[in-house]
């Protein structure tokens, strides 16, 4: 029998509760069902934008104009996200086509000082930059570039060690050179075609 009577006392509790906070209930459920569809047409308008910028990015491509192709970069470029980056790098590959290195390099260093990008883009962005630019540029720029590489990234770190051995090579630092052919054959976790691509250089400057 208390039992029962506790449970009905409960419920009329609460009862009572839901009664004196109705209006407050009411407008927090309100304040949650917007903030739902809030999320919900970010979300929708989120994905149309990017959806609209690979588009734009993929015609801009196949176009035959450079001036155009450039323009359009530009637009896309001015944007943010994932083909933001994918437009500023084209334009610094065009510089590199028509051999702007300098300026290259210039917009290089802008892009991995960008605090948006993690630690992989700009690793990933830094080594394609050292490649475009090896022999182009002054070695103490390529070093710099480099500085911007993630050295705990495995997957990176052949890549890494073949531009410091051309650097050395192009120096003729033959310390470093020894230094830097030994960490490339004896590091286990870098490709065989580096390896190969580092070791027929190595043999060819010592014999020829």
């Amino acid at each position: 029998m208390n039992k029962l009577s506790n449970q009905i006392s409960f419920f009329t509790n609460l009862k009572t509760l839901i009664k004196d906070n109705f209006r407050n209930i009411i407008i927090f459920i309100f304040i949650l069902l917007l903030f739902f569809i809030g999320q919900q047409v970010y979300s929708f308008f989120n994905n149309q934008k990017i959806l609209k910028l690979s588009i734009l990015y993929e015609e801009a491509k196949n176009t035959n104009s450079e001036n155009q192709f450039l323009k359009d970069m530009k637009n896309i470029s001015e944007d943010k996200g994932f083909y933001s980056y994918m437009a500023k790098l084209e334009i610094i590959n065009s510089k590199v086509k028509n051999k702007n290195y300098n300026e290259s390099y210039e917009d290089y260093v802008i892009l991995l000082n960008d605090s948006n990008l993690n630690n992989l883009y700009k690793t990933s962005i830094s080594i394609n930059a050292s490649y475009n630019l090896l022999n182009q540029i002054d070695n103490t720029k390529i070093l710099n570039l480099l500085s911007y590489v993630d050295q705990d990234i495995d997957s990176f770190a052949g890549y890494y060690l073949e531009i410091l051995y051309l650097l050395y090579n192009s120096e003729n630092d033959k310390k470093n050179i020894q230094i830097t052919y030994d960490q490339i054959m004896n590091n286990e976790n870098i490709h065989p075609s580096i390896k190969n691509r580092v070791k027929k250089i190595n043999d060819f400057e010592k014999y020829k």
